[in-house]
C-alpha cells in the first residue's frame, strides 16, 4: 500500500521526513553542546577546588563611585 503514494500521478510534495531530520539535528546540537559546557565548567571548577581558593571577581563588576556632577549656576 505504501507503493502507491510513488505511483500516483503528480510531483510527490510530502516533507514531513524533512521535519524529522531537522528535530533531529537539533536535538543533536543542543545535547553535544550541553556535553561541552559540563565539561567547561567542570574543568573550571576542579581547578579552583585544588587551589583553594574562590574564583577572582572581573573588574567589570566592582563599583567605582564617580564623583558628583558640579551645577552651573546662572
Amino acid at each position: 500500500m505504501p507503493a502507491f503514494r510513488f505511483l500516483q500521478e503528480g510531483p510527490n510534495t510530502d516533507l514531513s521526513w524533512l521535519l524529522y531530520v531537522l528535530l533531529g539535528f537539533l536535538v543533536l546540537v543542543i545535547v553535544i553542546g550541553a556535553q561541552a559546557s559540563r565539561q567547561k565548567n567542570g574543568a573550571a571548577s576542579k581547578s579552583t577546588r585544588e587551589a583553594g581558593e574562590l574564583p577572582a571577581k572581573s573588574k567589570a563588576t566592582t563599583k567605582v563611585r564617580k564623583p558628583p556632577l558640579k551645577k552651573k549656576s546662572k
